[in-house]
């Protein structure tokens, strides 16, 4: 009798489970499905160097630890990028920072963490975050700034820095220390 009674409680159960199921099935129909996102890079580089030349001329010059690469985003994610910008008459600048940021149509460069630019002629400049144009050659950034060099010291929140024609605004709250004679 046991036996019995746990065999129709067994089929009982697999009864319900089974129809449950159909019901589920035919409730939902045209429905969706629920696709998960892909999460990861289309492509991951160890160990990157990149270079951009135009007309011959080599523009930039780009190292970084390591690179994803998203395309349906169309961006490209660095770590711990360094880039080596090219300039007249062998003026250079040489830019780091912990994290970075490709844009694959146009080529312009973000970085932020830490961000530190030298320049071949003596200045040192400090920010959280920056951008680079490679169309228009400017350096922008809304963050503050610190420039140290040839005997002065400014301090302010956001730049514009032309690279090709070597000039640099400081959009607000400019603080300066000048010291000795300053060309």
């Amino acid at each position: 009798m046991k036996i019995l009674r746990y065999l129709v409680i067994s089929i009982i159960i697999v009864i319900t489970f089974t129809a449950g199921g159909f019901l589920y099935l035919w409730m939902n129909k045209g429905v969706i499905p629920f696709v998960i996102p892909k999460i990861g890079s289309d492509l991951r580089i160890k160990e990157v160097h990149l270079t951009r030349a135009v007309a011959g001329r080599t523009e930039w010059e780009l190292t970084a630890k390591s690179a994803d690469y998203f395309k349906e985003k169309g961006v490209t994610y660095l770590d711990s990028p360094q880039v080596v910008f090219y300039g007249e008459k062998g003026k250079r600048m040489e830019l780091e920072g912990d994290n970075g940021e490709i844009f694959n149509d146009t080529n312009d460069i973000t970085v932020s963490g830490n961000v530190k630019i030298t320049t071949s002629d003596g200045y040192l400049l400090r920010s959280d975050s920056l951008r680079y144009s490679s169309e228009k050659k400017v350096v922008t950034t809304e963050s503050k700034v610190f420039i140290k060099g040839k005997g002065l010291e400014i301090e302010g929140i956001g730049m514009s820095a032309d690279i090709e024609r070597n000039t640099a605004l400081i959009k607000r709250g400019v603080k300066a220390v000048l010291e000795g004679n300053v060309k």
